[in-house]
């Protein structure tokens, strides 16, 4: 549910701040924060999603399809995520 709110409060900075002058700064910000955010969330659908095809649940298409849009999501955010997780960690070393 946290996820989801922090997705609709980047949509909401983003209309807000498209006529401003520096727009981009808090629209970056928000879509980092829910691209480092989102990574994890696409990995557990992955598991939890290969975990229902090796049990034989029933519609197997939706696991499989779930298992390659969140595959596609979570390499589309891994980069943005990892540099985010080495910036947090460089600013306490």
């Amino acid at each position: 549910m946290s996820h989801l709110l922090l997705a609709v409060v980047t949509m909401i900075v983003l209309v807000v701040t498209i006529t401003d002058q520096n727009a981009g700064y808090p629209a970056l910000f928000f879509a980092g924060l829910l691209a480092a955010l989102s990574f994890p969330v696409w990995i557990a659908t992955i598991v939890l999603a290969a975990v229902s095809l090796v049990r034989r649940e029933p519609r197997p298409l939706i696991a499989v399809g779930l298992v390659a849009i969140c595959a596609l999501l979570a390499l589309a955010v891994a980069p943005i995520a990892l540099n985010i997780l080495k910036g947090i960690a460089g600013g306490f070393g």
